[in-house]
C-alpha cells in the first residue's frame, strides 16, 4: 500500500492519512484546493452513478426493459423473492421475527 501511495515504508500515520485523502480527491477529480461543497457534490455524483449502475444491473438480471423505473425494479425483485422463497436461507423455517418463530 505504501508504494501505491508513493510513500516510504517508514511514513508517519499523518503522511499516510494525507496520501489517502489526496488519492480520494484525485479519484473524484478534485484537488487540495477544492471546497467542501465541491467534495460533497462529487461524492453525491459518485453515489448516484453507482446507484444507477446497480439499477441497470438489476434490470438486466430481472429481465426488465432499460427504461424500467426504480419502482418496477423493486416490484420485480419482491416478486422474485416471493417466487424463490425456498432458495433463501432462513425463510419460512421459523427463523427471524413474527409468526412461526420458536
Amino acid at each position: 500500500m505504501m508504494e501505491e501511495l508513493g510513500l516510504p515504508e517508514n511514513a508517519t500515520r499523518e503522511q499516510v492519512d494525507d496520501a489517502l485523502w489526496e488519492k480520494r480527491l484525485k479519484d473524484l477529480g478534485l484537488t487540495w484546493d477544492s471546497t467542501i461543497a465541491e467534495y460533497r457534490d462529487a461524492v453525491k455524483a459518485r453515489m448516484l452513478e453507482r446507484r444507477q449502475e446497480g439499477l441497470k444491473s438489476m434490470r438486466e438480471k430481472l429481465g426488465l426493459a432499460e427504461d424500467a423505473t426504480e419502482e418496477q425494479v423493486k416490484e420485480a425483485l419482491r416478486q422474485w423473492r416471493e417466487d424463490n422463497r425456498e432458495m433463501m436461507p432462513g425463510m419460512g423455517r421459523g427463523m427471524g421475527r413474527g409468526p412461526g418463530r420458536f
